[in-house]
């Protein structure tokens, strides 16, 4: 993240803690530090993959053509 957390209020840094960059860096911070991770920023990287793998899906089923 771009800036201390703990510096915004509250209901921001749990929304910055579940985007993917900021579930990523707590992820890695506490990997680094040998704690569990945080459901929440497991369930927002989770979220984030699965989103960009159905874009991805949709979108070759849409442009992806056999007979040309």
């Amino acid at each position: 993240m771009f800036g201390d957390p703990r510096r915004l209020p509250r209901p921001l840094a749990e929304i910055g803690a579940t985007l993917p960059c900021g579930a990523t860096s707590e992820l890695l911070g506490t990997a680094w530090r040998g704690v569990p991770p945080d459901t929440g920023a497991v369930v927002g990287l989770v979220v984030a993959v699965l989103v960009g793998v159905l874009v991805g899906v949709v979108g070759a089923v849409r442009l992806f053509r056999w007979d040309r």
